[in-house]
């Protein structure tokens, strides 16, 4: 009611953006599409003030495809009012020789600080684990596909022996609305 009013007397329209994060009640495209659907049905006037902010690193880490999570929202009929481009951290460490996995894990609890959560998934066996805090990750013998949530220059496909999902964000851009149309 506030946003429609603001709306009506400025001439401006302000939205609230809800942007899934890694660890949260709502990490990913479909928890979101799911509780806006839930809480909100098909109601069209909520749906111009509530939207989306899609960071393309929380996606990468929870292991969204790009194009599945933009239409997913598209589907259920809500907008990306907002985009954050960003990197995770990426590392195989199972395509990784010892001396590889050595330098990465080494850099990865270079990294490893209490300060922020740097929430880590892991996929191992075709099963993917959820760690809250890279401080929680087994960095000793790690082993599987690593990505850790902690943001990185996007202009980097890789920071010494770490990888990066830069892949995921190249991919996201083309299926991304225009400046024109989202901030």
């Amino acid at each position: 009611d506030f946003l429609e009013e603001l709306e009506q007397t400025s001439s401006r329209l302000v939205h609230l953006d809800i942007e899934p994060e890694p660890g949260c009640r709502l990490q990913t495209s479909n928890d979101l599409v799911q509780f806006v659907q839930k809480q909100f049905g098909d109601d069209q006037r909520i749906r111009r003030y509530l939207q989306v902010c899609y960071d393309t690193c929380h996606a990468s880490v929870m292991r969204e495809d790009p194009n599945d999570a933009i239409n997913k929202y598209e589907q259920a009929g809500l907008t990306i009012g907002k985009v954050q481009l960003s990197s995770a951290i990426d590392v195989n460490f199972d395509e990784l020789n010892s001396e590889e996995k050595k330098c990465a894990a080494n850099a990865l609890r270079s990294l490893a600080e209490p300060r922020y959560l740097h929430q880590t998934t892991v996929i191992e066996n075709n099963s993917i684990t959820m760690y809250e805090n890279l401080t929680c990750a087994p960095l000793g013998n790690p082993s599987g596909h690593w990505r850790v949530h902690y943001h990185v220059p996007i202009h980097k496909k890789t920071i010494g022996p770490l990888g990066t999902t830069q892949d995921d964000l190249r991919n996201s851009i083309r299926l991304l609305p225009t400046p024109d149309t989202t901030h």
